[in-house]
């Protein structure tokens, strides 16, 4: 008889896997219960902080609401810096905030922005096919903790209720309900529209009355805040170029897209044009070839995911401007790390999410604060670098096929 092999714990037992004793852990009632603990302690201690600190959104977001209660003008000072910067539509899902006072408002807004960053986490692994019930409590916590939650939470911004119906459109459209998921689309741009390029989807699978109720809500949103108000117009006289061209010079020094990494570090501005526009082409082809090439048996939610990240993340990156919080948008494509599948896999990408959601910020800011922000767009790049390593295979097969059939037609021109 075989003597049995030793073991680290002696003893002839094997110990578990982490993951087998935290999935333990989760399902007892004792554990549960501590790991809800924990998850609530960590939120409310984020919340105390975004309390404190009387984020500049918040403040701009209540004011403007309780101008347009009182029938004043919400968008002053001909688009000066941290004036109200949110459409028509928006004052009128946020009107409830007037009739608050400014720190009711902004716990309640604390409040909302940390449940619904934490079902942002939840419904993108549900999404990528991971989630199971036991992990909600560790999600929850482990949202609380990342940078780009943290920044949203403490700016006082709405952006983790737009990360929220992100996730929920992109899950439903992935169990073909096209007109709801349009309509969660159409309720994060009636608040701020971040999301806009996402009507691509639509596009792609050619779902046109969905695109159209998309659209449709925003727009009635606005006209009637346009009727109701006293200088709506304003959002696209003063409001929209002031954003198409970066926002504030005072706010670049946080500004993490490719256009606010060649103004830190004094880059030609021909030289920053060419890059977002190599980029912006990189990201196409990179797009193009995984939406043909991404078939069954990939799940559709897995597909969807990958394509929402590929198109926000050309947006973080080629656009004017792009804050660390809106890295949020990124949570779908992230929460398929490791899939083996999915284009977000191999060490590149973990290295990614790392730099680009792990709250060390301290640290990098202590060595130079130039470094703490641009590490969050080399945390971009190297994303773009991990989804293109992934699908390079694909990529340069197609490319040698399109030289292929080229290469008769010059022959024969000759």
């Amino acid at each position: 008889m075989q003597a049995p092999k030793p073991t680290a714990v002696g003893f002839g037992i094997r110990p578990k896997p982490l993951l087998e004793r935290v999935a333990t852990l989760g399902r007892s009632r004792l554990g549960a219960t501590l790991l809800w603990l924990a998850a609530l302690l960590s939120w409310a201690f984020e919340i105390l902080k975004a309390a404190r600190s009387g984020g500049g959104d918040i403040y701009q977001i209540w004011k403007g609401t309780e101008a347009f209660a009182a029938g004043h003008p919400i968008y002053f000072q001909d688009g000066a810096d941290m004036s109200f910067l949110y459409p028509p539509s928006a004052v009128l899902l946020l009107l409830p905030l007037a009739i608050l006072s400014f720190p009711a408002a902004a716990a309640v807004i604390a409040v909302l922005q940390a449940v619904c960053i934490s079902l942002a986490g939840a419904l993108s692994l549900r999404l990528a096919g991971r989630f199971e019930w036991w992990l909600l409590p560790i999600v929850v916590a482990a949202a609380s903790l990342l940078l780009p939650a943290r920044n949203s939470l403490w700016l006082g911004n709405v952006d983790g209720l737009i990360a929220a119906l992100e996730v929920l459109m992109l899950l439903l459209a992935s169990r073909r309900r096209w007109i709801l998921a349009a309509l969660a689309l159409g309720l994060s741009l009636a608040l701020k529209p971040v999301l806009l390029p996402l009507l691509l989807i639509f596009a792609l699978r050619r779902k046109w009355l969905a695109l159209v109720s998309g659209l449709a809500l925003p727009l009635a949103a606005s006209l009637i805040g346009l009727l109701l108000g006293r200088d709506g117009l304003a959002f696209a006289t003063k409001v929209v170029p002031f954003l198409l061209q970066g926002q504030s010079g005072q706010l670049q020094d946080v500004n993490i897209s490719l256009a606010g990494a060649a103004l830190m570090l004094h880059a030609p501005a021909g030289l920053g044009l060419a890059a977002r526009a190599l980029i912006a082409l990189v990201l196409a082809a990179v797009l193009a070839v995984r939406w043909q090439t991404a078939r069954p048996p990939l799940a559709e939610g897995i597909r969807l995911a990958e394509l929402a990240g590929l198109i926000m993340l050309g947006v973080l990156l080629t656009f004017s401007y792009a804050w660390a919080h809106y890295i949020l948008f990124l949570l779908p494509l992230l929460a398929l790390l490791g899939d083996r599948s999915s284009i977000a896999r191999g060490w590149p990408a973990f290295a990614a999410a790392y730099l680009l959601l792990f709250p060390d910020e301290a640290l990098w800011s202590h060595a130079s604060w130039v470094l703490s922000q641009l590490r969050l767009t080399a945390g971009l790049l190297l994303l773009l670098a991990a989804v293109t390593w992934s699908v390079w295979p694909s990529l340069a097969v197609r490319a040698a096929g399109f030289g292929a059939k080229r290469r008769p037609v010059q022959q024969a021109a000759d």
